[in-house]
């Protein structure tokens, strides 16, 4: 079977199973930046992937496909229970719930399937290896890789705003902390990627969109560091952002649509529905 036959298969087995049973684990404790939507684009950048490794000679099977649709939709998971760094450990036993309760013996997948469930939140990038090892999918590189371009953008900003204010990070850290880390993925997304122009072309973009945010966000803050008196830019749209989070509104569409026709600020109106547009492109 071609590669395209592959993943069809995967996903006619696989794709909607997977999309409702996440959407399920989110249903009481709702976090839209890492609910199934994100899993779910996160297995599109891994479909824009495939088709490059397997010309650079990576071997794909039926296997491997299906073991890394279950890694993707898995991954994240454990922050419907612990939303800090280290939710893979619960995004692995979510995982082994799950194949057990649909009879599917957990071992009959890999190890390395479940590691990468559990380990893709490791942005120190220590874990030596590329996207293959001796022309095998790796999956943790490619998880980890995919992971990370969903952090850049539009999306992106809402997704890190949102969990880094809920873990406590305050208005005036946010910018900095924000750049820090994604500068890392970026970084890690270049080096893997670096034999990829077209990819690196397409998601540069993007990760600058998300840098410049941030970098305005924080010119703003120097000017007022409380941010109390800023009623425009990036600094009144994370404020939006706490306050859906403050009101429990856990639905982004919804958070667009009203901002779109509530505010008239050009910069604001753009902004979400850029956003939208992102969001709701699954």
């Amino acid at each position: 079977m071609e590669l395209g036959e592959l993943i069809a298969a995967a996903e006619d087995k696989y794709l909607s199973e997977l999309y409702r049973y996440v959407k399920e684990i989110f249903a009481d404790n709702p976090l839209p930046s890492h609910n199934e939507d994100h899993h779910l684009r996160v297995w599109n950048y891994v479909k824009d992937f495939l088709p490059e490794l397997e010309k650079r000679g990576t071997r794909i099977d039926a296997h491997s496909l299906e073991e890394l649709i279950i890694a993707v939709f898995f991954h994240d998971t454990g922050m419907s229970v612990n939303q800090e760094e280290d939710h893979g450990r619960e995004s692995r036993r979510i995982c082994k719930e799950y194949l057990a309760l649909h009879s599917k013996p957990g071992d009959t997948f890999s190890d390395q399937m479940f590691d990468a469930i559990e380990k893709h939140d490791d942005k120190s990038y220590l874990i030596p290896n590329g996207l293959n090892v001796a022309k095998e999918i790796n999956y943790l590189s490619v998880l980890n890789l995919c992971d990370d371009l969903d952090a850049f953008s539009y999306c992106g900003i809402y997704r890190y705003s949102e969990i880094y204010l809920l873990r406590g990070v305050s208005i005036e850290e946010l910018g900095q902390q924000v750049i820090s880390n994604a500068s890392r993925r970026f970084g890690n997304f270049m080096m893997q990627c670096i034999s990829f122009p077209g990819m690196i072309k397409i998601h540069t973009p993007r990760y600058d969109t998300l840098e410049n945010f941030f970098r305005q966000y924080n010119a703003q803050l120097r000017k007022d560091p409380s941010g109390r008196s800023i009623d425009h830019g990036p600094v009144h749209i994370v404020k939006m952002f706490y306050r859906q989070i403050l009101g429990g509104v856990n639905s982004v569409e919804s958070l667009c649509s009203s901002a779109i026709t509530e505010h008239t600020g050009m910069y604001e109106k753009t902004f979400f529905e850029n956003l939208r547009k992102e969001w709701c492109s699954n």
